[in-house]
């Protein structure tokens, strides 16, 4: 940042509470608190709202903590197992399986054009 400051005056400049000798972080010059560098500018949960730090899973176009990300149908945290997409919801297998035969048709498809294109991605990335 380039500057000096009073111990007093070296604040986040959200909440404006001093840091004390604990971390910040740095955005347009001016230091943040962690909390609030990872609110206003970091990726926020799709479930909880909160800051996500550390791992991070992404899915229907959004960030979750591990445990916020739950089955639709059962309630069951997805965090480390597979999924399904279904309008903008996730689903686990089981419950997957109890919707009808046309409709996991359709997510199949479009989950096996979703890993063609990654594919062609990684391999155009690649080159």
């Amino acid at each position: 940042m380039g500057r000096v400051w009073h111990p007093e005056h070296f604040v986040c400049f959200h909440c404006k509470e001093p840091f004390h000798g604990s971390s910040f972080m740095e955005k347009n010059g001016q230091p943040y608190c962690e909390l609030h560098w990872h609110e206003l500018f970091g990726q926020t949960c799709g479930k909880c709202n909160r800051a996500v730090v550390g791992q991070v899973i992404r899915a229907v176009g959004k960030s979750f903590h591990p445990n916020c990300l739950r089955c639709y149908g059962c309630d069951s945290a997805l965090g480390g197992q597979g999924f399904y997409e279904w309008e903008g919801k996730c689903m686990d297998k089981k419950c997957f399986l109890k919707l009808p035969s046309d409709v996991r048709k359709k997510i199949e498809t479009k989950r096996k054009e979703q890993i063609k294109a990654e594919k062609a991605r990684a391999k155009a990335a690649g080159k």
